[in-house]
């Protein structure tokens, strides 16, 4: 660009996908145009896990990349965009309830932290 910019990071997670590192980013004049060199590479294959959540009990389990008590599974995303996704809990992991509920309140979040955004198309899951 021969246009002096800025990129700030700390307002969103957009960092992550463009390969960037949280923080403020100008971009660097160099004889006829602004550079600015990315950290990582461009990360556009989307999200590695869906996670299940219950916002209304708690566990021992800890979440690392959130750092939260809530989420109940891990599902790895191992096919490509538009397939579908099955597991099944072939290692038999069990979660440990801090807090007892009449109901579950499911969630099914991305590594970001943000809702799965299904685009209408229909799921299920079997607890």
């Amino acid at each position: 660009s021969n246009i002096a910019f800025t990129i700030d990071t700390t307002k969103s997670q957009i960092y992550k996908i463009i390969g960037l590192e949280k923080g403020l980013y100008n971009g660097i004049f160099s004889q006829t145009q602004y550079i600015l060199t990315f950290t990582y590479p461009l990360d556009l294959l989307g999200t590695r896990n869906i996670y299940v959540k219950t916002t209304n009990i708690i566990m021992d389990n800890l979440n690392l990349s959130s750092g939260d008590k809530t989420t109940l599974k891990s599902i790895p995303v191992n096919v490509s965009p538009f397939g579908i996704i099955r597991y099944n809990n072939f290692e038999n992991t069990e979660s440990h309830l801090k807090t007892e509920t009449d109901y579950l309140d499911i969630e099914l979040t991305d590594d970001l932290n943000n809702y799965i955004d299904f685009n209408g198309i229909d799921w299920n899951i079997c607890i």
